[in-house]
């Protein structure tokens, strides 16, 4: 198999978890549609799911989108639509990820809008889901939440404007519930490989050791982030309506990266390397380091 360049400046956890998937024959990606609401496994084969929230850079999706089409994987990607930082109505990317065969869905935020702008946030919902379906020209047919210290400060989640709602009432095939236990807001699948907090900077080999564990059957779930799968530098482009509470994620320093590795890899790092992560954090800070 030829190699597939990957897009400058990706981070290396994300090259070798791609390169892995695809050359791996014991494995068979799925978008969450398929995988989840419609439960499309292969029992002797380790099943993973790709799930992008694309909750800022709006451009690195596309060419994220490519390189796993290249590499002949297809995922899902989730768009925020009136609280974004960029202007989903105004591109052609949703539709052009939709074109490579992947599935296009909404991130949504609507509990906040209902919240914090005065909306009915059921209506804009089933707004957004049309409107999305009509701009990126394919269907949608699922929805996730969007989280952040905007809905955080209402005491909210944006999960409990739809969770005991049908899906089929708001035009979809699938919601949220596809990925957690009933009743529950714990995970179905064995395994999860998330960049949440830029936890995979210091682990890069972490996805791959969790495809070598998975056993024929399993179920992994991948759930990233544009803007983490690349070093934090936000382009100017990246504004936020004048709505309230909303603002950029915390800009990531070495010390608050160095502490989510190791909230989130304990199993992964084992006993020592994490008493010496521990170790380097305290250092860090006893000089001034934030």
């Amino acid at each position: 198999m030829r190699r597939i360049r990957p897009p400058a400046g990706m981070r290396r956890a994300f090259v070798n978890m791609y390169e892995r998937l695809a050359r791996d024959a014991r494995v068979r990606v799925r978008p969450v549609v398929e995988h989840y609401a419609r439960n499309e496994r292969d029992a002797g084969l380790v099943n993973v799911c790709i799930r992008h929230d694309v909750d800022i850079r709006l451009d690195r999706a596309a060419e994220i989108a490519r390189y796993e089409a290249d590499l002949g994987l297809r995922s899902s990607w989730y768009f925020l639509t009136d609280t974004a930082p960029y202007r989903v109505w105004e591109s052609d990317i949703p539709r052009e990820i939709a074109a490579m065969g992947h599935e296009v869905g909404v991130h949504s935020d609507h509990l906040y809008e209902q919240l914090a702008l005065g909306r009915d946030g059921l209506a804009r919902l089933r707004e957004d889901v049309a409107r999305m379906a009509e701009h990126a020209r394919c269907t949608v047919h699922g929805i996730c939440w969007h989280g952040g210290k905007h809905i955080a400060a209402f005491g909210a989640n944006n999960y409990d404007l739809y969770k005991d709602i049908d899906p089929a009432q708001l035009g979809l095939e699938y919601h949220d519930a596809v990925f957690y236990h009933e009743g529950t807001r714990k995970w179905r699948c064995d395994r999860i490989i998330s960049d949440g907090e830029n936890n995979l900077r210091f682990v890069p080999g972490k996805p791959g050791r969790e495809i070598d564990r998975a056993e024929s059957g399993a179920d992994i779930l991948v759930v990233t982030h544009p803007f983490m799968m690349y070093p934090l530098r936000f382009p100017p482009s990246v504004r936020y309506p004048d709505y309230p509470h909303l603002s950029p994620p915390r800009r990531r320093t070495l010390v608050m990266d160095l502490k989510s590795c190791i909230a989130y890899n304990k199993q992964y790092l084992g006993e020592k390397r994490t008493a010496r992560l521990r170790r380097l954090v305290a250092l860090l800070e006893r000089i001034g380091m934030k």
